[in-house]
């Protein structure tokens, strides 16, 4: 127990002590100590929000009562004592919400700030690694080849690791209007699944596209949307094990497109759930932790957003929420290359 929550018991300790061990002949004490009983629950709800408020005021209900049932508080009337009590947990509720709204603000303020921040880095060293990225793949292919043969597939794979960095960290940079044309998410999907069927089929796993007959139309840059189907398949796909399928859907939700990728997989745990989308937040070894956070920037810079289900054992769920086409539409809001 933490010295905040030994202080809210300890007044509610102190208060209860007065509230019983005074005499009733001294009504104005008692309702002296019936103010001192929001004391408590004004430190529960301002130090740990609404369900601790409510649990103390629900606590001081209970101790305040006992004094009144049996006929020792004779100067307070049932209707007053009814109020007091409503009183309590209404303060409990009223504090109890505010707090909580004014963390969820703080917690947005502050990852507003951290994505700003990372945006700006990126914008500054974006460019320098998309150099080296592009020098090293000159090298490789000009280079005549390795002494030992077995290393080139190794640094391929690095040389692929650094350029999806590079493709995290530019979605992440400040947004300016590029082209974008009208597309049918069902292209796109139906693109992501041609691209990576061997990807799949390497570890077993077998792509399955669901597509809706209806289609569904935003105004979209190509890649950038490739990118982001072809990263959360291969993140299923890694997820999934032999055997198993991961499901790529298209439908319609309101005025959203919307793209589901689901997996079969171990789950996520649920105390990682709140944090996937933190930009540096990984469950992998090797994980950089920019993929979802830079796909949930370029999602909600556009009107759209990225939400997941989970279950552990059962799979893991992303889905994709774009905007509709509409007519006059202008062009969404994207990142350059």
């Amino acid at each position: 127990m933490n010295l905040k929550a030994i202080m809210i018991v300890g007044s509610i300790v102190v208060v209860t002590a007065l509230h019983y061990g005074v005499a009733p002949s001294h009504p104005a004490l008692h309702l002296l100590h019936r103010e001192l009983y929001f004391i408590p629950i004004l430190l529960a709800g301002f130090w740990f929000g609404l369900r601790v408020a409510l649990l103390t005021s629900l606590a001081i209900t209970v101790l305040y009562l006992p004094p009144i049932l049996s006929g020792k508080m004779l100067h307070d009337t049932p209707a007053t004592v009814i109020a007091q009590l409503i009183m309590f947990n209404v303060v409990a509720l009223l504090m109890g919400l505010l707090e909580d709204r004014r963390a969820r603000e703080q917690e947005r303020l502050l990852g507003a700030e951290k994505m700003a921040l990372l945006g700006r880095a990126a914008a500054a060293i974006g460019l320098e690694v998309k150099d080296v990225v592009v020098a090293l793949r000159r090298l490789v292919r000009e280079g005549g080849g390795f002494r030992n043969p077995g290393v080139e597939p190794d640094v391929q794979c690095e040389i692929d690791r650094l350029d999806h960095l590079l493709y995290a960290l530019v979605r992440v940079i400040p947004s300016h209007q590029v082209p974008a044309i009208s597309l049918d998410i069902n292209d796109l999907v139906t693109a992501s699944a041609a691209r990576l069927e061997s990807v799949a089929h390497k570890v077993g796993v077998k792509l399955m596209v669901e597509n809706d007959p209806a289609g569904c139309r935003t105004r979209a840059v190509s890649e950038e949307f490739g990118g982001i189907i072809d990263a959360l398949v291969k993140n299923a796909v890694e997820a999934s094990p032999a055997g198993g399928i991961v499901t790529i859907a298209t439908g319609r939700q309101g005025q959203f497109c919307l793209i589901t990728v689901r997996d079969k997989g171990q789950g996520i745990p649920p105390e990682h759930i709140d944090k996937i989308f933190m930009p540096f937040f990984s469950t992998k070894p090797r994980g950089h932790g920019l993929t979802l956070a830079s796909t949930k920037k370029f999602l909600k810079d556009i009107g759209g957003d990225i939400t997941v289900e989970s279950e552990p054992g059962k799979g893991a769920a992303f889905h994709l929420h774009i905007p509709r086409e509409r007519a006059g539409d202008e062009p969404l809001m994207g990142f350059g290359a």
